[in-house]
């Protein structure tokens, strides 16, 4: 997508200017023009963009895709593609995929070394992660045109490793979970139990550390990581997600967004209560009260968290 203007020239065609003669001359001798130079405007900087370096097109039986700083958060198309293995290894403001056929493309679960800069890059929170949450722009009545793998299922069941001696060797790829920079999410499939519990760090100098201790110590009792947000609030959200706890908790909102985690197990709340008390004794959070009133904050902070981007 580009931007036209035109500029008015300071000469009408097929007309003639009338000078009265003085004897004096305004004239400015050719070269020495003293008009302003033309401004410039951001996207006259800009460097030129080929845009076939962001489309893969027509495709068969090959893999392909692109290395770490080649998209540099840019726009990435994939269309008409056929049994190809296409691996994405940076930023990209959309990816576009259409009309294409028995493809593995991998937009994500795989490690790599730059992937922390591409979501500082990109601006992005690793704990708003929206994996399950599937918008079909194509919806076939009585068919489902996509749907979750299950639980165990390791991504190298269904798209293997980069050939080393691809282009993709220069890569560091790793598929192992427990080197994951985005906390594993259950997402959308069914909670095993009926009791959740809402966990809240609040800004501060040690929140993504802190949020990763927790799930460490609630996964390693048996509990399970539903889903995380991170968001910022305003004192009037504080109310109305938080109700009698609210007036506690407006001033610690200033400092910066905050980070949730919904648990999910028989007796987790008791459990984040004493997570709370032994291990972050002197950090501010909130943890749901008991598991009769845990629902209610669970969904209260993540429809709120879902409308501020935009689901």
């Amino acid at each position: 997508m580009g931007c036209f203007y035109s500029k008015k020239s300071k000469r009408k065609s097929g007309a003639k200017e009338e000078h009265t003669s003085t004897g004096e001359s305004n004239a400015v001798p050719l070269g020495n023009n003293t008009d302003e130079a033309p401004k410039q405007y951001s996207w006259d900087k800009r460097e030129k963009v080929d845009p076939s370096h962001y489309t893969l097109k027509g495709l068969k039986d090959v893999t392909v895709g692109r290395l770490p700083g080649t998209l540099n958060g840019e726009q990435f198309v994939i269309q008409e593609c056929e049994n190809c293995n296409i691996f994405v290894f940076d930023h990209s403001a959309t990816i576009t995929i259409d009309d294409c056929i028995n493809c593995r493309i991998v937009l994500g679960p795989y490690f790599y070394p730059e992937l922390a800069f591409h979501f500082k890059d990109a601006g992005l929170s690793i704990f708003n992660n929206n994996w399950s949450n599937i918008h079909d722009f194509t919806p076939v009545s009585g068919e489902n045109n996509w749907s979750l793998l299950l639980e165990a299922s390791s991504v190298l069941d269904f798209v293997p490793l980069p050939d080393p001696e691809s282009d993709f060797k220069s890569v560091r790829i790793s598929a192992e979970s427990s080197r994951s920079i985005v906390p594993l999410t259950k997402g959308g499939r069914r909670k095993e139990s009926e009791e959740s519990c809402l966990f809240v760090f609040f800004a501060g100098e040690y929140t993504t550390a802190n949020a990763r201790k927790l799930i460490d110590e609630a996964v390693a009792k048996g509990f399970v990581l539903i889903q995380t947000k991170e968001v910022l609030m305003r004192p009037e959200d504080v109310k109305r997600v938080f109700h009698n706890s609210g007036d506690d908790i407006v001033e610690w909102i200033t400092k910066g967004p905050v980070v949730a985690l919904e648990l999910n197990g028989d007796g987790v709340v008791e459990a984040c209560r004493n997570i709370a008390s032994e291990v972050f004794s002197g950090t501010k959070v909130f943890v749901s009260d008991n598991k009769n009133t845990s629902t209610r904050d669970v969904d209260n902070f993540f429809n709120f968290a879902d409308m501020q981007m935009g689901f």
